[in-house]
Order: C-alpha cells, then sequence, then structure tokens
C-alpha cells in the first residue's frame, strides 16, 4: 500500500525524501486519530466530572468502593461508605472514577 504512496524513485534508484516522510506522515496521522484524539476526549469529560462533584453525590472508586460525598476539600473527598456505623473514609478526587446517577438506581429499585 505504501508503494503507491511514494510513487516513482528518483533517479539512481534512491527514494527522494518526500517518498520517505509521506508514510510516516501517515501513521503519525493515524496514531493521532485512533490513539490520542479520543484519549483526550475522554480526559476532558472525567475532569469535567470530577469539577461537577457535589455533596451528596453517590461516587464509585478505582477501587470499587461505593460511597456518598460528604465533604468536599480542593483535591480530597471525603465519603460515607456504611449507613449503619457511620464509616466514613477521606479519598483523593482522582481516585473517583464515575458518579451513579439517580435514574439507574431508581431503574434497578423497579427490576427488584
Amino acid at each position: 500500500m505504501f508503494f503507491l504512496l511514494m510513487g516513482s524513485p528518483a533517479q539512481g534508484g534512491q527514494p527522494s525524501l518526500w517518498d520517505l516522510i509521506v508514510p510516516f506522515l501517515v501513521v503519525v496521522a493515524i496514531m493521532w486519530l485512533l490513539v490520542i484524539l479520543p484519549q483526550r476526549r475522554e480526559q476532558k469529560r472525567r475532569d469535567l466530572m470530577l469539577k461537577a462533584l457535589k455533596k451528596g453525590d453517590q461516587v464509585i472508586t478505582s477501587s470499587g468502593i461505593i460511597g456518598k460525598v460528604v465533604r468536599l476539600k480542593n483535591d480530597q473527598v471525603e465519603l460515607k461508605i456504611d449507613e449503619s456505623t457511620n464509616t466514613k473514609i477521606m479519598i483523593l478526587r482522582s481516585a473517583i472514577i464515575s458518579v451513579i446517577e439517580e435514574k439507574e438506581d431508581k431503574e434497578e429499585d423497579k427490576k427488584s
């Protein structure tokens, strides 16, 4: 496939500089579209989610702990993980993977 993009070699059988650069640029463009661009979009979405955290949100941490946000500091979050014993833990804001939407909770209650 690359031989179609490269064209014919220059005099003496040596490929020109342009013929060597074009395939490299194509590979870089494909990597950008398939890896870097989606990763940036996901990072922006995650940053917005972490900035929008508020007291009372139910969250899932990277270690699988589910809790309710009790207090927010700069980069720390206090989670209440057990209602009966009033157990609370402090975690880093970056350890939160997702916020559990209330719609999902209501749908699960209807199914049960």
